[in-house]
Formats: C-alpha cells, sequence, structure tokens
C-alpha cells in the first residue's frame, strides 16, 4: 500500500526494515493524504503552522543520528506536495516558487540544523556528561591513530 501511494506520486518504492517504521510512514501517508485533514480549515498559514508544530518533528525525529538517509528525498518529495496541496497549485509548479512563497526552506535544510545543533551541544556541552567524555574520547583515538 505504501510503494503503491509512493509509486502513484512519483516517489521510489523503499524498503524499509522493521514493522514499526513501516506502520509510522503509512500514517504520515494518510495525514498528507486525507483532504479533511489537510484542509479542515482554509487558511493556508494554519495548515502550515500546524504542518510546521506536528509533522516535520516527527518527520525529523531523531535525524541528529540517521543523518540523510536515501528516504529524505522520498520525504521532501512528500513535504513539496503538501506544500503545493495547501497553495493548491498545479504539479508543475517549480519547487523553487513554492519555498519562496511559503518562506520555507527544504527538510535537508532543517535536517543540517539539527545535526550541527546537536554536535555543538557534545562537543561544547557540560563536561561532566557522558556524551562529551565519549566524544573526546573518540577525538583523542583518531588523532593518536597514525595517519597512512
Amino acid at each position: 500500500m505504501l510503494n503503491n501511494f509512493l509509486i502513484k506520486y512519483g516517489c521510489k518504492p523503499i524498503d524499509i526494515p522493521g514493522p514499526d517504521l513501516q506502520c509510522f510512514l503509512k500514517l504520515l501517508i494518510t495525514l498528507y493524504a486525507d483532504d479533511t485533514v489537510l484542509f479542515a480549515t482554509s487558511k493556508e498559514n494554519l495548515q502550515i503552522c500546524l504542518n510546521d508544530k506536528t509533522i516535520l518533528p516527527t518527520i525529523l525525529f531523531g535525524c541528529e543520528i540517521w543523518g540523510f538517509s536515501r528516504h529524505m528525498n522520498t520525504l521532501e518529495k512528500l513535504h513539496l506536495k503538501f506544500c503545493k496541496m495547501v497553495l493548491k497549485l498545479k504539479e508543475s509548479t517549480p519547487n523553487i516558487m513554492v519555498y519562496g512563497e511559503t518562506g520555507r526552506f527544504d527538510l535537508k535544510y532543517y535536517a543540517k540544523k539539527r545535526i550541527i545543533n546537536f554536535w555543538e551541544t557534545i562537543a561544547c556541552g557540560d563536561k561532566n556528561k557522558l556524551s562529551y567524555i565519549t566524544y573526546n574520547l573518540c577525538k583523542q583515538r583518531y588523532a593518536a591513530e597514525p595517519k597512512s
């Protein structure tokens, strides 16, 4: 069902290990595809705001760890599809115009921002935290390795 939906909207089929992630993506697809959820109000700003507060944090949850997986492009296509549906634009509308009209960036920007903040927290954080100690030990070991 998930792959049929992705193929219908021009995305590559994905193979996700684990039933939990598969269920999560099905729920996400349902939220994006259900017009009664998306168009509960005619206010585009409210829809985009709700998306920013509920859907995007769910999509990007844990991206500090999993980084840029091969699924980021699929999630980005769904994100653009949502923005075009909210603004009632055609599929052929250039993506850059959608980003400009909504004042948004692609999901990779938000993921990079979260990754940088995560690593800054580890590298410059409390010196007594286990994450800081582990990070410094790894850095020292890497520096001590002979370069080939």
